[in-house]
């Protein structure tokens, strides 16, 4: 994520990390969707893969700021 995005996601806003890992998931299906064709475009529930990779951008963003 970029800093911008940083400021609208911030984990502070969020009352459990678990809620936190749910709406990156979302954000980034949407991202992914609006690059995406019509017919390659997930929807319903979000999948293991899709949380694992939500969590794996918060472990980067902590990371990243740990070694500024």
């Amino acid at each position: 994520m970029t800093h911008a995005q940083d400021d609208v996601l911030h984990p502070r806003r969020y009352g459990d990390i678990e809620r936190l890992f749910r709406i990156t998931a979302l954000c980034l299906r949407f991202a992914r969707n609006c690059r995406s064709a019509a017919g390659e475009r997930r929807s319903g529930p979000l999948t293991v893969q899709e949380l694992d990779a939500a969590e794996q951008n918060w472990v980067r963003i902590a990371q990243g700021q740990g070694f500024r």
